[in-house]
């Protein structure tokens, strides 16, 4: 409908020029020439928002807003001080839901390289922004964290690491978070904080990006966000001025005009290639030859066995690089079905489903899952999908697996002996017991070798027993309860 194209069109121009009186002129002058076609018009929007701002400009003053309430206007506001160029690729991507074959035509690339492209950009925002937007978010009641979200006496530094932007909350406004009982509440929800602007929450991002490193639960929480790309995606346009509205309603009666591509210039023709032709059919018909002309529009064999050699890859896979239970999309770009078969680099890790059929256009989601087999620790996987065509693409798994130790106890009178087995180095051993209507007493077992444990009962009443035991990555077991009776020991 002509509403959502201008309003479309209008909110890609606004987004990357931040400027409305820039972007009514780009805008309109992109819709007379997409017609019809949202993906054209916005490819020329595009284009004309880069050649007015350069691919790397970015506004000045983009930081220095506070930052908004809504977790899709934050991640937005994040991302203003991002190249124009970016802005506009991570929109086409998310918000404006361009398939890689529009993505593709827009960007001036293939439909694989568009998509390979624009996650490249999302995986980049969300390693940079993901933190800022967690920070926002509040400590979610780490202590660490809220040490480095109150307020701080060392200034912090701006993106471009030149500008002393001051400490995340002013010291003079701000009442730290624990005083005011609510630690984990988002910066500048708490009682008597000042709302931060953007600039001091991008100076908190690397630090709290280091923090989550070392903290398994601020971790384990930023990897449990929304991903950034479905937080973009989520922004609604802005509606359009009555001007480009009307604009777009004339436009819907004009074809398309293709733009020219900004990465992929267009060659200069070959001029000689003219009179070359007309001397030839002129050599031919003094001669009294026969010209054999080929039609236009059927190429030759030769042409077609080149275009089969050089045609991209149909199936294309993303995010090129996925954590743990991330899912990955893949889509078939081709003009027909195809036969698919996925595969992981290692033997304990697997892809479901592990094939199917994928018609034109067709998408499937596929899911990682470990088996019990799988060492511990951090590995680096690839995971490849290959197609009936001869087209392949991979991405990139990082897979975090744990085991928690493997713990056997036995007891001997009031002597207990355990067994602990683990990948990982076992960092403790714990004898826990307990008496009838007493409290629960501890004592630490001693390495006896081999990975056995050894340690002993105390007293000589009914107690019920058991043993637990931590690895290096604080992987925890436990045995079962175990009785002992009344006994002299």
């Amino acid at each position: 409908m002509p509403t959502d194209l201008a309003d479309s069109v209008w909110s890609h121009a606004v987004l990357v020029l931040g400027d409305g009186e820039r972007a009514m002129a780009v805008t309109s002058a992109a819709l007379r020439r997409g017609g019809w076609s949202r993906s054209t018009s916005l490819a020329h929007v595009r284009a004309e928002c880069l050649g007015a701002v350069g691919s790397g400009a970015t506004p000045a003053e983009a930081a220095d807003r506070t930052i908004p309430i809504g977790l899709p206007e934050l991640a937005w506001a994040l991302a203003a001080h991002r190249p124009p160029d970016e802005r506009s690729v991570a929109d086409l991507a998310t918000r404006q839901r361009l398939e890689p074959t529009r993505l593709g035509r827009a960007l001036a690339l293939t439909p694989t390289e568009a998509a390979v492209h624009a996650q490249g950009i999302l995986d980049v925002w969300q390693a940079d922004l993901g933190p800022a937007v967690m920070a926002a978010l509040g400590s979610g009641g780490c202590e660490g964290l809220a040490a480095i979200l109150s307020p701080v006496s060392e200034p912090l530094r701006a993106p471009d690491g030149d500008t002393a932007v001051g400490p995340a909350v002013d010291r003079d406004a701000a009442v730290p978070a624990a005083e005011a009982g609510n630690d984990a509440a988002p910066l500048g929800e708490q009682p008597g904080v000042e709302r931060p602007t953007l600039r001091r929450l991008l100076g908190l991002a690397p630090a709290v990006r280091a923090h989550a490193e070392e903290c398994d639960v601020c971790g384990d929480r930023l990897r449990a966000l929304v991903p950034l790309r479905s937080l973009l995606a989520q922004l609604g346009f802005e509606p359009a001025p009555a001007p480009v509205r009307q604009v777009a309603n004339r436009a819907r009666f004009r074809r398309p005009v293709l733009p020219v591509p900004l990465s992929r210039p267009v060659p200069p023709r070959r001029r000689w290639l003219v009179p070359v032709a007309v001397l030839a059919v002129g050599a031919a018909a003094a001669t009294g030859g026969l010209a054999l002309v080929r039609r236009q529009g059927r190429p030759s064999a030769t042409a077609v066995r080149v275009a089969d050699l050089t045609r991209p890859s149909a199936l294309t896979l993303f995010p090129t690089r996925v954590v743990q239970s991330q899912p990955l999309t893949l889509a078939n770009t081709g003009r027909a079905r195809l036969l698919w078969t996925a595969s992981t680099g290692a033997s304990w890790l697997h892809v479901k489903p592990q094939n199917g059929v994928l018609e034109h256009g067709g998408t499937v989601r596929l899911t990682l899952a470990t088996d019990p087999s799988a060492p511990e620790g951090v590995h680096d996987v690839s995971a490849t999908v290959t197609g009936s065509d001869g087209s392949s693409v991979a991405a990139i798994a990082r897979m975090d697996v744990e085991h928690a130790p493997t713990v056997a106890a036995a007891a001997e009178g009031c002597d207990i002996r355990a067994m602990v087995i683990d990948d990982a180095e076992v960092s403790s051993v714990v004898l826990h017991w307990q008496a009838p209507g007493q409290a629960e007493q501890t004592a630490a077992l001693s390495v006896a070798g081999d990975g056995s444990y050894t340690g002993r009962l105390p007293g000589t009443a009914a107690v019920r027993w058991w043993i637990t035991a931590t690895d290096g990555r604080n992987n925890l077991a436990r045995t079962g309860d175990e009785l002992r009776p009344a006994t002299a020991c």
